[in-house]
């Protein structure tokens, strides 16, 4: 797991005193916690550059949660607001993800639409089939009441 944290205080006796702010959860989205303290033991620490209190890092993380690699986030935030910089008036770009959205939502709620009247054309006919079916069962029992008389 990938974090953006704080550095609250970096001793290498001590360790180091985080501030997670957010955790990647798939490529390019991120979900930002509230301030969520995280210490890591000074024999659990791996290579890391000079660190400084009030410095953003980002934190690679095992399964368990161990540390595998820290180091300064600055240039990736700076590349992270390039990229904004680059995709032009972020309004737009919101704009026209909600528009992607507000598309993929009347899709789904067409294909919902048509969904529900094919479960209605399946259930007449499964209705239609029972009666039937009845009524075969009526005749066939007709048939062995007349063949037993």
């Amino acid at each position: 797991m990938l974090y953006l944290a704080q550095v609250r205080k970096y001793s290498s006796a001590d360790g180091i005193e985080l501030t997670l702010l957010a955790e990647q959860r798939a490529d390019q989205v991120w979900a930002v916690h509230e301030a969520k303290p995280y210490t890591v033991a000074p024999q659990a620490l791996p290579l890391i550059p000079p660190l400084q209190a009030g410095m953003w890092v980002l934190v690679d993380c095992d399964e368990g949660g161990q540390p595998l690699r820290i180091q300064d986030a600055q240039d990736w935030v700076l590349n992270l607001l390039r990229n904004l910089a680059a995709q032009g008036d972020v309004k737009q770009w919101v704009q026209t993800e909600e528009n992607k959205i507000e598309q993929w939502r009347q899709e789904l709620t067409l294909k919902s639409q048509e969904m529900s009247i094919k479960n209605l054309e399946l259930e007449t006919r499964r209705e239609r089939f029972e009666a039937e079916q009845a009524e075969l069962e009526k005749h066939w029992q007709a048939i062995r009441e007349q063949e037993q008389a």
